[in-house]
This record gives C-alpha cells, sequence and structure tokens, in this order.
C-alpha cells in the first residue's frame, strides 16, 4: 500500500518503508540518525551527498519499523550500511526476507558490530548460507589535533597532473579496503576526488610521500578517508603528519572530524590516538 507521509507518497509494505530519495529517508529518519552522528557519518554523509534526485535502482533506503524498534538500511555503492536502535528479531527477518523475495543482490552489510552481528545471524538462518568477515573496524572523533610537524612538508589539494603516480596507491588502497578495481577504475576514482577538491598530498621537498581525503560533510562533521604511504616511505611519520594537517584544516570548518580504522591494523589505530582520535563504537563488514 501507499502512504502520505509529509505530503509525499511513500511505498510502505508489511514493516518496511521504501523511499524513493535520500531527500525523503533523511527527512523521515535525520533525526533518528543524528542522535548518534558518529556511528552513522558514513550513512549521514551519503544520504547527503545524494540529496536532490531520485535513487537508481542499484540504491536502496529502508526503514523497518517495529514495536519498540527501527532499522534503518540504505545501499548507496557496495555495501548495504545498516542501523538499529534496539535487538529485536522481528526486524532484521522481515528486512531479509524482503531482499531474498526480491532478488536484491548485495555483496555485504557494514555498520555498528552489534546490528550487523544480529543480520548476519538472521541472514544465515534464513538463506542457508554464510557470510564472512571482511574486516572489522573501529570508528574514531576528534574535535583538536596534535601532531609532530615534520621539517620541510606541505599539505596540497592535488591535482590531475598528480593522477598517473597515484594510480597504483589508489589500486593498494581498494585492495585493502577489500575491493577491487583495475587501472583505469583508479584512474577514475582519483580523477573524481581531484575534481571534487577532495585529495590531499602530503609533500616533502616537493615529492608526494602520503595522501588522504576529506569525505562525506554532514552539518558540522567531515570525514578523513583514503588515507594511504607506499610501503617504502611508511615508518617515517609521513601518515601521521598527513593526517594531522588535514584534520588540523578541516577543524577550521567542522567541530568534529571522523575516521573508519582497520583494527587488524594497529599501527594506523596507534597513529589516529597520537593524533588525538578516541574511539567511538566498533564495526565491521560482512561479505554474502
Amino acid at each position: 500500500m501507499r502512504k502520505k507521509w509529509h505530503g509525499q507518497e511513500i511505498q510502505k509494505t508489511d514493516l518496511i518503508t521504501r523511499f524513493e530519495s535520500s531527500d525523503e529517508m533523511l527527512s523521515q529518519v535525520g533525526d533518528l540518525l543524528t542522535e548518534a552522528p558518529v556511528t552513522n557519518a558514513l550513512m549521514l554523509g551519503i544520504l547527503e551527498k545524494n540529496k536532490g534526485r531520485e535513487r537508481t535502482e542499484q540504491e536502496l533506503y529502508w526503514t523497518v519499523v517495529g514495536i519498540e524498534d527501527t532499522l534503518v538500511m540504505m545501499m548507496s555503492g557496495l555495501y548495504i550500511i545498516l542501523y538499529a536502535t534496539g535487538d529485536e528479531e522481528a526486524l532484521f527477518s522481515a528486512a531479509i526476507h524482503a531482499l531474498i523475495d526480491e532478488r536484491i543482490p548485495f555483496p555485504g552489510i557494514v555498520g555498528p558490530k552489534d546490528t550487523c552481528d544480529l543480520f548476519k545471524a538472521s541472514y544465515e538462518m534464513i538463506s542457508k548460507k554464510s557470510m564472512r568477515i571482511g574486516m572489522n573496524q573501529r570508528i574514531y572523533q576528534t574535535s583538536s589535533s596534535s601532531y609532530q610537524p615534520i621539517d620541510g612538508v606541505t599539505l596540497d589539494l592535488l591535482t590531475d597532473a598528480d593522477i598517473p603516480g597515484l594510480v597504483p596507491w589508489m589500486e593498494d588502497f581498494v585492495r585493502i579496503a577489500g575491493e577491487h578495481t583495475t587501472p583505469e577504475g583508479a584512474r577514475a576514482r582519483l580523477a573524481e576526488k581531484i575534481r571534487d577538491h577532495k585529495l590531499y598530498g602530503l609533500k616533502h621537498q616537493g615529492r608526494i610521500v602520503s595522501m588522504a581525503a576529506k569525505e562525506r560533510p554532514f552539518m558540522d562533521m567531515i570525514t578523513v578517508s583514503y588515507v594511504y604511504t607506499p610501503v617504502s616511505l611508511r615508518n617515517q611519520g609521513y601518515a601521521t603528519t598527513c593526517v594531522g594537517m588535514l584534520t588540523e584544516l578541516l577543524l577550521r570548518s567542522y567541530r568534529l572530524v571522523t575516521l573508519y580504522t582497520d583494527l587488524s591494523n594497529p599501527t594506523s589505530n596507534s597513529i589516529y590516538q597520537k593524533i588525538g582520535y578516541r574511539p567511538v563504537i566498533d564495526s565491521v563488514v560482512y561479505l554474502t
């Protein structure tokens, strides 16, 4: 059936409400998501980015409302992003039955670990298929930046002229993140970040030695991502300085800066805490 909310017709089936755009979803559950803004920084940032257009066939904007709790689901990219206010089993069951019945493909899920664990258990019981771990993550936030600067370095927005040398960097970063790309895909991703003035390079004596990007601004919050230093240049403080300088720059315009880390990499987790980042919640990627 169809139900009118805020003068708009929204498709609703049983417990599930399907929104036709990120604008509709934000208008209905934005307040709920911003009750835990850092936990939901990924979802909020993508919803904000997608405002002003109808969803594509590859995108999904759902809420599943139960007796006491709500499950929020969205897909605009690789994985379904999850957030739940509780552990009401019926929410996860309804969502998974709908995904299976409607033959909606998804390679995995990402979200708070407790929520993803509940989804995984329900998915495996209903589908009789297993999900495997993709990455254990931790979400950090900071409102300050403290780092030891390196003499002779600058942090600069990168340009198209920098792309050829960064293609192997982007390929490796994507591989470590559990995705796959080609040199052409890496080049296109770099070009997009540079076109949108998001990608920064730490330069030491004029040479790019580390990179990082600003991503997904939402209200007074923004995320640091695409942090990468090639193996041959690691353990020289470049990543720490790159993230520290970018964080300091972003805090001139935003109250909070967030980032995700791979928990299997103790070095990066230690680096970020030295800069001033503090852990908020553990997140996980599960793959189908």
